[in-house]
């Protein structure tokens, strides 16, 4: 799939985003029930994801993914996160645990 594009404003099935969007589980897709609830309840805060009803299909676009991602505040950005220790304090670690 492709990644999010913040300016595509093309709507699409609300249940595409799930495979999509990253899960907090390694290797796990995120559940269409969280995509629902997020349309449905929102979030702390009373923060919904936008969605529109086609017919019977909720549907929704890239720019609003990002905006709810974001937060709904023009002074927050979404940026990708290192998941990652950096070099030097993995070999401390490594050092630490005895494996080097």
């Amino acid at each position: 799939m492709e990644p999010l594009n913040p300016r595509c404003q093309r709507l699409r099935p609300l249940a595409e985003y799930a495979a999509r969007l990253p899960s907090g589980r390694p290797g796990k897709r995120l559940n269409r029930s969280t995509l629902w609830r997020w349309a449905l309840s929102g979030v702390r805060g009373g923060r919904r994801l936008k969605t529109a009803a086609l017919g019977r299909t909720r549907v929704t676009c890239d720019a609003w993914v990002w905006e709810f991602l974001e937060g709904g505040s023009p002074g927050r950005e979404l940026r990708l996160v290192d998941s990652g220790a950096d070099p030097v304090e993995r070999e401390r670690i490594a050092r630490r645990l005895g494996a080097s």
